[in-house]
């Protein structure tokens, strides 16, 4: 869709990240990427977007390799082609695109860790926690915090939040943001 956007001020962006509820499954919109949108002016033919696409992409365009990426992973305006997703991610993330490094890490974890056992998977994270991955980080403060894989411990969870959101990490500020006003692990 077309839309006319307004990028908070300052720190808004971090404040109203911070506010956002953790829901599983559901994974937020980086904060960068946050916006408040004034008016939609109108729907896109996904079609017609993914042609646009592809030719600024060929051109070069990292932000155009990433949406041609995206629709190529999950099958909007084009028909779904996983190889040809990831062969323009990998061009966007050369390009020093950092939405698309992340997204291309993010996909290579998830395809590493699901040959994995649960237990396998757990001590993986656990060891690329330690060694300060604050995504790992994030993964165990969930893990714990919903017993996942591990025995439930509040307490241990917010740990693990807290060492992810102070390397800046989003997700562990949301998840902190949501849980401390309730009580949740954190001594009363």
């Amino acid at each position: 869709r077309l839309s006319t956007p307004l990028v908070p001020p300052g720190t808004a962006s971090t404040e109203l990240a911070a506010r956002a509820a953790p829901l599983r499954g559901l994974r937020w919109t980086p904060t960068e990427n946050l916006h408040l949108t004034l008016r939609f002016i109108g729907e896109t033919d996904d079609a017609k977007a993914v042609e646009w696409f592809e030719r600024a992409a060929e051109l070069g365009n990292a932000e155009a390799q990433l949406r041609l990426a995206q629709a190529y992973l999950v099958g909007t305006g084009v028909e779904r082609n996983p190889k040809r997703g990831l062969r323009w991610l990998q061009q966007a993330a050369a390009a020093g695109l950092p939405a698309a490094q992340r997204l291309l890490a993010d996909l290579t974890r998830a395809a590493e860790l699901s040959k994995l056992s649960p237990e396998e998977r757990l001590l993986a994270q656990g060891t690329a926690a330690e060694q300060r991955d604050a995504s790992s980080m994030l993964a165990l403060g969930v893990a714990y915090r919903t017993g996942e894989g591990v025995p439930r411990d509040l307490a241990e969870g917010n740990r693990w939040l807290e060492r992810a959101a102070q390397q800046g990490y989003p997700g562990g500020v949301v998840f902190l943001g949501h849980s401390y006003p309730r009580g949740e692990g954190f001594p009363q």
